[in-house]
């Protein structure tokens, strides 16, 4: 059921049951938009307005509301069903329509625009077009993480490393910028409320670049938790296995081309490109399920400290309640915790738990835990000296004499 009554403001998404689309149409009803999604196949989400559109047929009409910008994602994935001249065709009618509505465009573009391959040329002839009308350009590197949705070439990347005991170490490297979809998702939902970017062609950077081998080792480690063996492979090699791939699985001809691309690709500091950094997180918190990596090491810190207040194993109830603590506090104060905060909500949780702490964490706590050992050993001294002298002076009282 949709909400088109009870919105003032939508948001018109193609491509919106791909790997971007669903995550920023989660974004958008998250933060109170309403949504008309442009796509061939229903979206995941029943609270949106579906309005059935495929790039090879003409632009659809959608009933009159409210309409606050128009985001361009859809992308023939296959590059067989539908043909360059209409995809830049099927842009211009969305970039034609924002200028009636007078709405600003973004469209979506990639760091492989205007590179020698189909993707890259459809790319680029379509952001000449989207400047020409006033629209904006939006490039992005390798966009990672979230849920699966669509087969993009991080879950191209994520299959491999899943399956197969080896991972390629190209030589040398090609250095991406990876931003996660969520990340990406927020940014464009704030730029479609600021209208201040028409014209431009940014790129979007999140403050990270790495090696490609980097962040295939980042994968290993964070998302799947599992060891792989680097193999050491020649860029040049590469381009001659994805062919020999190409010629086995004609199916597979746009992964090729999107690693060859990827092999390919160009300085993000290109004429005529501005960028634009953004918030975003670093692929190691980014490459966990959750997007975050900010708990797991809440609770190896927890684990640590916690047993130190201690002086033994900590219950894990109570190093959960450490990491949602330490999260909480950060919410509330929208910043990270200082080590010196950290301690002081580990030591206020220690005070107030009920497994009690084998020695208190105020002044005087060395004199206390000592009484408390001198206590324990004469108790337990004066125990034995009992059991003892009695032992000793009747050895076994089962025998009479």
């Amino acid at each position: 059921m949709t909400d088109v009554g009870r919105n003032n403001r939508f948001l018109v998404v193609t491509g919106a049951s791909g790997y971007i689309g669903r995550h920023l149409l989660d974004e958008a009803r998250l933060r109170g938009w309403g949504v008309i999604a442009l796509s061939r196949r229903p979206p995941h989400r029943g609270d949106v307005l579906h309005i059935p559109y495929d790039l090879r047929h003409s632009l659809p009409e959608w009933p009159s509301m409210p309409i606050r910008g128009i985001i361009h994602l859809a992308y023939d994935a296959s590059e067989k069903t539908v043909s360059p001249e209409r995809e830049v065709a099927a842009a211009e009618e969305l970039v034609i329509r924002a200028c009636q509505y007078q709405v600003p465009f973004f469209f979506l573009s990639s760091q492989n625009a205007g590179l020698p391959t189909r993707y890259g040329r459809v790319k680029e002839c379509i952001e000449a077009l989207v400047l020409r009308y006033g629209g904006t350009v939006v490039r992005v590197g390798l966009v990672y993480g979230g849920y699966r949705a669509g087969s993009g070439l991080f879950w191209q990347l994520d299959e491999w490393v899943r399956r197969w005991p080896v991972i390629p170490f190209f030589v040398p490297s090609p250095r991406v910028v990876p931003l996660h979809v969520r990340d990406l998702a927020r940014w464009l939902l704030q730029a479609v409320d600021m209208s201040v970017y028409g014209g431009r062609r940014l790129f979007l950077h999140g403050g990270v670049e790495c090696s490609l081998n980097r962040f295939l080792w980042h994968l290993c480690r964070y998302r799947h938790r599992v060891w792989r063996l680097p193999i050491p492979v020649p860029l040049m090699g590469a381009r001659g296995l994805t062919r020999l791939i190409v010629r086995a699985f004609p199916r597979l001809s746009w992964v090729a081309q999107r690693i060859e691309g990827l092999i390919a690709l160009r300085p993000v500091t290109v004429a005529g490109v501005e960028v634009l950094q953004v918030p975003g997180r670093s692929p190691a918190d980014g490459l966990y399920p959750t997007g975050s990596g900010r708990r797991r090491q809440w609770l190896r810190e927890g684990r640590r400290v916690l047993r130190r207040f201690l002086g033994r194993r900590v219950p894990k109830v109570l190093v959960r309640h450490y990491a949602r603590a330490c999260e909480a506090a950060e919410v509330g104060h929208d910043r990270p915790l200082s080590r010196r905060e950290r301690m002081l909500l580990a030591i206020a949780l220690v005070e107030y738990s009920p497994w009690g702490p084998s020695r208190q964490v105020y002044p005087g706590a060395s004199w206390i835990g000592l009484r408390r050992g001198i206590r324990l050993i004469f108790w337990g001294t004066g125990t034995l000296l009992g059991y003892l002298f009695h032992r000793f002076r009747d050895p076994d009282p089962t025998v009479s004499g």
